[in-house]
């Protein structure tokens, strides 16, 4: 097809010749005895055309592997990404090296595709994704059976292209895979000859091993007798209980896991006051590649805990935050996932683990990004359970009025005396949108 067209492009005719005896009418011109001739216009595109996928390649749902470039299992296309095509020649078509000669958007399900002007035919092209912060350049397509395409890395979201006029090439697949994170920074106080422990969530929502190492550690004044012990908190419930034990590495992870853990801190019994201690707990991934890709994609990502030494004697608030799916029924966790209408609730837990009194509580938290109130927040039980102690609630909306739609900052006030050992909870509903 390609020599019969001469990379022409624009309307033409394809002629049929229709007859009731075979080979009667199989000439190009003339009548056709017995018969009709049928010319019909259509449109004659002779370029070169690119197509592919750009797709997140974490092994999900049955696939082959993760990073593997094969877009298959349950693996999601990433819409909204650029793709380009970028001249790499010596000069043709009145083109210029570093040119882009054609651009398109990613559809919803990943896909995209380039019409490349004939006139490049025959010339040196870059395929490109343009690179997203969110995402990692991780894996692309085996196009070794392709002799117009040329490839030698994975991660740099390119491939070279050499087409004839007409080719038509599939497959051209970038696969990406999300940043790992890991959350929160914690500082809290407590009294010397306690213990505190903060909890920490690692996501990967990929495949590969996790390597969680305490260091950096710092004490103000030098004291030896602190110490942090990382945990693996199986349940995600943030405290040490059941099968829970200190942290073993690697930790495997894979693209719908998270690792949850709990760093357990001592706060020596001879700590002064205000003695700081402070440490960085550092999560290194080793991204899996199980079909030796040779990738060789490392992330590492840090927490900072930070513990002050009150005073013998000094009242000690430990907050702690929660979350359940109402919609669909979940238990209460520390972190879930959610569905676009799903109702959440969150819950912050507050209580005196020091030796004396609090006085005057303030809570402050904020309604999460994409989400907004389902009704107002409220001081009063079930929302709330507030010690005796505690004789007054107020709740401020300080970005508008306490109401379904909002969206903010959401403070508790709380009046009376905390009394060690005392606990309660507030309570504040949000729908996603």
């Amino acid at each position: 097809m390609r020599s019969l067209t001469a990379g022409y492009n624009g309307d033409t005719f394809a002629r049929f010749r229709l007859c009731s005896t075979a080979s009667t009418c199989n000439t190009p011109t003339g009548e056709a005895l017995d018969g009709e001739v049928e010319d019909y216009q259509f449109e004659l595109i002779n370029q070169i055309v690119l197509s592919g996928f750009v797709f997140e390649d974490n092994g999900v749902g049955g696939a082959t592997a993760a990073h593997d470039g094969v877009f298959d299992g349950s693996e999601e296309g990433i819409g909204n990404v650029v793709v380009r095509a970028i001249y790499n020649g010596t000069g043709a078509g009145g083109y210029a090296t570093g040119d882009v000669v054609a651009t398109t958007i990613t559809s919803g399900d990943g896909g995209y595709l380039l019409v490349v002007p004939v006139s490049l035919a025959d010339e040196d092209l870059i395929l490109e994704v343009v690179k997203q912060a969110d995402w990692i350049d991780i894996s692309e397509s085996d196009v070794s059976a392709l002799t117009q395409i040329t490839n030698s890395s994975v991660v740099d979201s390119q491939m070279l292209v050499n087409a004839a006029a007409g080719d038509y090439l599939t497959g051209l697949n970038f696969g990406k895979v999300k940043e790992p994170r890991m959350e929160p920074d914690n500082f809290t106080e407590s009294e010397p000859g306690k213990g505190v422990l903060f909890s920490h969530k690692f996501t990967a929502e990929t495949a590969g091993s996790v390597n969680f190492t305490v260091m950096n550690i710092s004490a103000e004044p030098a004291n030896d007798g602190w110490s942090a012990i990382l945990y693996q908190d199986n349940d995600c419930n943030g405290v040490i209980d059941g099968a829970d034990s200190q942290i073993v590495n690697p930790v495997a992870v894979s693209g719908d896991s998270s690792i949850c853990l709990i760093s357990k801190v001592f706060v020596p019994a001879n700590t002064p006051l205000n003695a700081l201690y402070h440490y960085d707990i550092q999560a290194d991934m080793t991204f899996e590649d199980s079909t030796s890709t040779g990738h060789g994609v490392t992330r590492q990502v840090i927490d900072t805990d930070t513990v002050r030494a009150t005073f013998s004697g000094a009242g000690e608030l430990i907050l702690s935050k929660a979350v359940k799916n109402i919609t669909q029924g979940g238990a209460e966790v520390i972190s879930n996932q959610a569905m676009p209408g799903d109702v959440l609730e969150y819950t912050i837990y507050f209580t005196n683990n020091g030796g004396g009194d609090i006085n005057t509580i303030k809570l402050f938290d904020a309604v999460p990004e994409y989400t907004v109130l389902t009704e107002t927040v409220s001081c009063t039980a079930p929302a709330t359970s507030l010690p005796a102690s505690i004789v007054s609630c107020n709740v401020l909306t300080a970005d508008g009025t306490n109401d379904a739609g909002y969206e903010g900052g959401i403070e508790w006030q709380l009046g009376g005396t905390l009394v060690p050992a005392e606990r309660g909870y507030v309570t504040y509903r949000v729908v996603v949108e």
